[in-house]
């Protein structure tokens, strides 16, 4: 499927992001620090193509989601597009949420460098009718 490919692409970009950053706290909108659980997107992402308990997962995203709408977290442009983009797939395929998917599409591209979009997006396109 064309998103679950897409979005794989900015699962790896949210994977080069958590390995050079280690650790990332953020503030909570309760006013304090909280470290960021860096192995959500990915396990966000495993729980919309595989299922899981999206339920539990969806807890996880509470505190950051909060705090990203309130500005106490922030990642660069396109880190954001990634968690984005892998939240989005999430609340579509897991939670069985109205997500806009053109708009989902766009951030999962934003994820990876400009000049290589249309051959991305070329190639997920391919890898779908596989």
């Amino acid at each position: 499927m064309v998103l679950f490919a897409l979005v794989g692409e900015a699962l790896a970009r949210w994977r080069e992001y958590a390995e050079a950053v280690k650790l990332f706290e953020y503030q909570g909108t309760d006013g304090a620090a909280h470290s960021l659980d860096l192995h959500l997107p990915p396990d966000a992402y495993a729980t919309a193509s595989t299922g899981g308990d999206s339920a539990a997962v969806k807890r996880r995203y509470e505190g950051p989601i909060a705090a990203l709408r309130a500005g106490g977290l922030a990642f660069p442009v396109d880190v954001a597009a990634a968690f984005d983009s892998i939240y989005d797939l999430f609340r579509l395929y897991a939670c069985g949420e109205s997500v806009d998917e053109g708009a989902l599409v766009e951030r999962a591209l934003d994820a990876r460098p400009v000049e290589t979009r249309e051959a991305r997006f070329e190639d997920a396109m391919k890898r779908a009718r596989l």
